[in-house]
């Protein structure tokens, strides 16, 4: 399982939620998402960051190569490519 820490802006963060919420989740369950958090940005609502699980890298480079997800992203109103950083769990506390 992995981690990836996604940021990138938006046309308009209500139009992307809905693409996200639908084309984007088929995509996600498609290439082994084991699912998402969405932050919207409190100084920029054109900016968001996404939290995902996935089964491995693999997957991940599956999903970022796959030309529906491209065009899902598009019509979603992606300002451009997504910053992608993949993280480690190095510890999981309690609240």
């Amino acid at each position: 399982m992995i981690h990836v820490l996604a940021q990138l802006e938006v046309e308009d963060f209500d139009r992307f939620l809905e693409g996200f919420n639908s084309r984007g989740l088929r995509l996600r369950q498609k290439h082994g998402s084991h699912g998402a958090k969405v932050f919207r940005h409190r100084d920029d609502a054109r900016r968001v960051s996404l939290l995902f699980e996935w089964e491995g890298e693999e997957a991940l480079e599956g999903f970022l190569a796959d030309p529906d997800v491209r065009e899902a992203m598009r019509l979603g109103g992606a300002v451009g490519p997504p910053h992608l950083t993949l993280l480690d769990v190095v510890e999981d506390l309690p609240f």
